[in-house]
């Protein structure tokens, strides 16, 4: 099923600011309140898209060091970060855990 422009919209704000989003949405369908709430609601998104934007291009290079261990084992740590809300990472020092697994996440 195709996207509503408000899910598309929403998509691209920041998570932390969807609850409050919602909230002013809900505000513009009251009549009394809904020119203010709507221009709020503008701002709102248009600060929390603004706010993704420039944290995505202050994002960090990802230069993983292929000759470290930790670099075979890393499919295998991206799928456990995805599958499970809590990964425990064991290895050898020196093999990369608090280089790598930072960049991973990225």
């Amino acid at each position: 099923m195709p996207k509503s422009f408000k899910q598309q919209i929403f998509q691209q704000c920041a998570l932390a600011d969807r609850g409050r989003l919602l909230g002013l949405l809900r505000q513009t369908r009251n009549r009394k309140k809904a020119a203010r709430a709507g221009e709020e609601l503008s701002r709102a998104i248009e600060q929390s898209i603004g706010s993704v934007q420039r944290r995505t291009k202050l994002r960090p290079a990802v230069s993983l060091n292929r000759d470290l261990p930790f670099y075979q084992k890393r499919d295998d740590v991206k799928q456990a970060i995805k599958d499970h809300q809590v990964v425990i990472v064991c290895g050898e020092t020196g093999s990369g855990k608090t280089t790598q697994l930072p960049q991973i996440c990225i």
